[in-house]
């Protein structure tokens, strides 16, 4: 393969492939075995562009789990807190349904029997209430021996949702409480933030159910070890100012080590992968011309 021309190896999206997702060891091992193996709840809290996104397509991935022993354990199914933004509470419950049975579905480690048997218990429930189709749902899924977690990114979008009030967040606490069930959501903001935006009222709230996690920056050595790899996977023999360059720029950030490789790999590759001290310049201006 002529490597002038292979893939760039740095991700301007979300991660999704597990050789390009570096660091997070202590943090994977708290959600998966700590808490979530325990049935609990968990938030992971952190600025915009830290990772937080990638971090929950990695913790749900099969094989992350089959090495915590929790491989067939539980079903992940993905939301986007922003695609409820503006919907009003029943449907917000009703897409969260529609979603998981679209997801669980097409989850290899669920018999597909056991999928079409979920689908026509929740199909049964459906000229009642969005929020008791939802829980029938749950129930149903319980019942054919799964357990799901709901993994929301972008919680903080479904906070700002003005069609949403206590009675919503109620609900969704009280799914966790009655079902074999668990929440992983990711928002910047903190929770106890969040609780103050939207208060609950009486009662316990929903943002109380969860243990939190920070995701930070990366220490040097896993910088350094992101930048290394990615490079060599696409076989690019890079001079050494090249990985400085790269890590200067990210300042241990991943999406910034990510955008700051990107522009590196495509003046190396522009330049036939003959780099002179002279193109760092070329390097950090492409990357501070790229979109945040």
């Amino acid at each position: 393969m002529n490597t002038i021309h292979s893939q760039n190896p740095f991700c301007l999206e979300p991660i999704k492939v597990l050789a390009k997702f570096f660091g997070r060891e202590k943090e994977t091992r708290r959600v998966l075995v700590d808490f979530l193996h325990q049935g609990q709840c968990v938030s992971i809290t952190g600025p915009a562009k830290i990772g937080k996104t990638s971090f929950l397509f990695y913790v749900a991935h099969p094989y992350v789990r089959g090495q915590h022993g929790l491989a067939r354990e539980q079903i992940f199914v993905h939301l986007d807190g922003r695609s409820l933004t503006n919907l009003h509470e029943g449907e917000c419950y009703l897409h969260i349904r529609e979603e998981a049975i679209r997801q669980i579905k097409s989850t290899v480690a669920v018999e597909r029997d056991v999928g079409i048997r979920l689908e026509e218990m929740v199909r049964e429930a459906s000229s009642t209430t969005a929020h008791y189709g939802l829980r029938t749902m749950f129930r149903s899924a319980q019942a054919c021996g799964l357990k799901l977690v709901i993994a929301l990114d972008n919680l903080d979008a479904l906070n700002q949702n003005r069609f949403l009030g206590a009675y919503f967040f109620s609900a969704l606490r009280s799914l966790h409480t009655n079902y074999d069930m668990a929440y992983l959501v990711a928002s910047q903001s903190p929770l106890d933030e969040l609780e103050r935006i939207c208060p609950e009222g009486p009662g316990s709230p929903f943002f109380n159910i969860f243990q939190q996690i920070t995701l930070g920056r990366f220490r040097e050595e896993e910088s350094r070890r992101l930048v290394v790899i990615l490079l060599d996977l696409a076989g690019a023999k890079c001079p050494d100012f090249v990985t400085d360059c790269i890590l200067e720029l990210g300042r241990n950030e991943p999406c910034r080590l990510q955008r700051a490789g990107h522009s590196a790999f495509q003046v190396w590759q522009e330049n036939q992968g003959d780099l002179q001290v002279e193109h760092w310049e070329e390097i950090r201006q492409r990357f501070e011309g790229m979109k945040a």
